[in-house]
């Protein structure tokens, strides 16, 4: 491995027990501690809401970090429905936030779908991630999913 900076040169060299321009390909008695950086995404939670404004999709774990990283859902409505809105939500730092809204036209048949994912982003323990809609006059049905991954909590020490 070749990089540039000296530093790391020379703390390598030192715990390697290497001169300044010798070099190994075996590190012997030495442990080097890792840890895994790309978790794997999985399926955190799915679900439908059908002509109601609020649906459960899955709760965060209580003691592990919780990162979602893609959503994908669909809809439909028809001409009664006066829904204009539908949203991802989830708690952030305390704060209900909307990760995804998705716009509708007020009585009017319609129907979308979307799959879409972005850098991971941290939810609070202990709460709910739902899809919420803004009406449930008439009929109008969504269904979503959420990618994700689940972290222990790292404790310092």
């Amino acid at each position: 491995m070749q990089h540039y900076n000296t530093t790391i040169t020379e703390n390598m060299n030192r715990i390697l027990n290497l001169k300044g321009g010798e070099s190994t390909n075996e590190i012997g008695d030495v442990i080097i501690p890792t840890i895994e950086i790309i978790p794997q995404t999985d399926v955190l939670g799915s679900g439908k809401l059908i002509n109601s404004t609020s649906q459960n999709l899955f709760n965060s774990s209580a003691d592990k970090d919780t990162y979602i990283t893609g959503v994908s859902y669909s809809f439909i409505k028809d001409v009664t429905s006066t829904a204009t809105q539908i949203f991802i939500a989830c708690t952030i730092r305390g704060v209900l936030k909307y990760i995804y809204r998705i716009a509708c036209i007020t009585l009017t048949p319609q129907t979308g779908q979307d799959s879409f994912s972005f850098p991971p982003i941290k939810i609070d323990k202990n709460t709910a991630v739902s899809i919420v809609s803004d009406t449930n006059v008439a009929n109008i049905g969504v269904c979503a999913t959420i990618l994700g991954y689940t972290t222990e909590t790292l404790k310092g020490g």
